[in-house]
């Protein structure tokens, strides 16, 4: 029994990290598809299906025409596309309401006030008893953009610039309790988890791209 927990330990944390990834991959990949003028993606499509459906009866020179059009379009979509998904994967604009917010003195006291009690309150036996509004009000404040991000009006990479210090602080010091609010109500700040999973994904991109140690 001994020689298997660890195997499966392993095997689970793997899996884990292939899950946040596909996560990861299915996001970019909504954000691109979504990310095409349905004008030039429609004019594709009319072409390719005049070129194919009328290939025996359209002359040389006309399915030169066509194809030419076809591959003039295609090029201009791909660059569309691409200007488009990077406008919308750095796109600051709801996350600069959710940085003032957070800036704010009465959010700077809000969030002193629970790392003190999060940081007091690590040794106590039961997460149930835990009381603390300022760590209530934190976390719904990056529930916010959680919830944000899974509706894709907020990217991973914008939230990993502006926040992902401050996810990761209060995550980890607060995840005892996460987990003690979610035995009386399974939902409770559930958008947490995938803020962190998705911010913690681009996070160790940078880091094996720049060759430097992950934030453990």
């Amino acid at each position: 029994m001994k020689r298997t927990l660890p195997s499966f330990a392993i095997t689970l944390k793997y899996l884990r990290v292939r899950y946040c990834h596909l996560e990861k991959s299915l996001h970019r990949l909504r954000r691109l598809l979504t990310s095409g003028s349905p004008v030039l993606f429609a004019g594709v499509v009319a072409l390719a299906g005049l070129g194919l459906s009328n290939f025996q009866t359209l002359t040389s020179l006309n399915r030169t025409i066509v194809w030419t059009l076809l591959a003039i379009l295609i090029v201009l979509l791909i660059f569309q596309m691409n200007a488009e998904y990077r406008r919308r994967t750095f796109d600051p604009k709801l996350m600069l309401e959710f940085d003032r917010s957070f800036d704010s003195q009465t959010m700077r006291s809000k969030r002193s006030r629970a790392a003190r009690a999060l940081k007091e309150n690590q040794g106590i036996r039961s997460w149930q008893d835990f009381k603390s509004p300022e760590t209530d009000d934190v976390l719904d404040f990056f529930e916010g953009i959680g919830y944000f991000m899974q509706g894709d009006e907020i990217t991973p990479e914008v939230a990993h610039n502006a926040f992902f210090y401050w996810i990761y602080g209060y995550y980890y010091a607060s995840r005892k309790y996460l987990k003690a609010a979610r035995e009386k109500e399974p939902s409770q700040w559930e958008s947490i988890d995938y803020l962190f999973r998705m911010t913690r994904q681009i996070d160790l991109e940078r880091v094996v791209r720049n060759g430097q140690v992950p934030m453990t």
